[in-house]
C-alpha cells in the first residue's frame, strides 16, 4: 500500500493517527476539503482544496444562464489547489 485518498481532511487525520499507532509512516495520505483554516489539525499532510465561494457563484451563474436560455451549452471547470498542511 503506497497511499490512501480520503474524502475529507478529518478522515485523513484519523487514518494518519491509526497508521502512526502501527508505526506505518511510509504511506502517503491525501485529504479533500482543506479545512486547515477552519479547525486545527496538528499533523502535516496533503489536502486538495477549493474556493467554495467561487464554486457557489459559478454554479449559480450556470443555473441562471440555463434558466434564461434553453439553448445554453454548459461548461463547468473547477480549479483545485493542492495544499500541504503544516502544524
Amino acid at each position: 500500500l503506497d497511499g490512501v485518498f480520503c474524502f475529507s481532511d478529518y478522515l485523513a487525520f484519523k487514518v494518519i493517527k491509526y497508521l502512526r499507532k502501527y508505526k506505518r509512516e511510509d504511506i502517503v495520505i491525501v485529504g479533500v476539503d482543506n479545512i486547515k483554516n477552519e479547525i486545527e489539525i496538528p499533523i502535516d499532510f496533503v489536502s486538495i482544496g477549493q474556493n467554495k465561494s467561487k464554486t457557489v457563484n459559478d454554479a449559480l451563474k450556470l443555473l441562471f444562464s440555463q434558466i434564461n436560455d434553453s439553448n445554453f451549452k454548459t461548461q463547468f471547470i473547477e480549479e483545485k489547489v493542492f495544499v500541504v498542511k503544516e502544524s
